[in-house]
């Protein structure tokens, strides 16, 4: 398993993009919930680690119903 270095592409981007959402005002954790998703997503790729897809991933959201 690699490590992850705060140097790799995807922490970077992690940061840029906690920036932004920051600058529009986000201010819990549930507005920032795809940051930390993309983050993970691209953060497994360079490790064994395993994720589970989010809802929405792995179904078009047409099946989502109220």
């Amino acid at each position: 398993m690699r490590n992850i270095k705060s140097t790799h592409k995807p922490i970077i981007n992690f940061y840029a993009e906690l920036k932004q959402y920051e600058n529009l005002g986000a201010t819990n954790e549930t507005e920032v919930r795809l940051a930390f998703a993309t983050l993970s997503r691209d953060s497994s790729k360079f490790t064994d680690w395993k994720r589970p897809p989010l809802v929405g991933e792995e179904n078009p959201p047409s099946w989502i119903r109220p």
